[in-house]
């Protein structure tokens, strides 16, 4: 045990997949493939970059926006009725 910490104790479900795939009770190509369903995007995204696995992957982090949608145009500047209306 390093400085107190027990990683049995700690992430003892880890530690049971990591000892069962050791001994051959899972396929690891079917472990890593149901690992990275099960993540999000942002966390795969996250695991590859911190790994060095894809350093720059998904960048630019905006590749699903163009600058043109970050502009307003005028049109959305103009206040409808429903916000004009205060009642009184």
């Amino acid at each position: 045990m390093l400085f107190g910490f027990d990683a049995r104790k700690s992430r003892p479900v880890t530690c049971q997949v990591l000892d069962n795939l050791e001994q051959g009770m899972f396929d690891k190509d079917d472990l890593i493939r149901d690992l990275l369903n099960w993540l999000s995007e942002d966390e795969v995204k996250e695991f590859v970059r911190a790994n060095d696995l894809l350093p720059d992957a998904g960048e630019p982090d905006d590749e699903t926006e163009s600058p043109e949608d970050e502009t307003e145009s005028p049109e959305d500047e103009t206040e409808s009725p429903e916000e004009d209306s205060t009642g009184g």
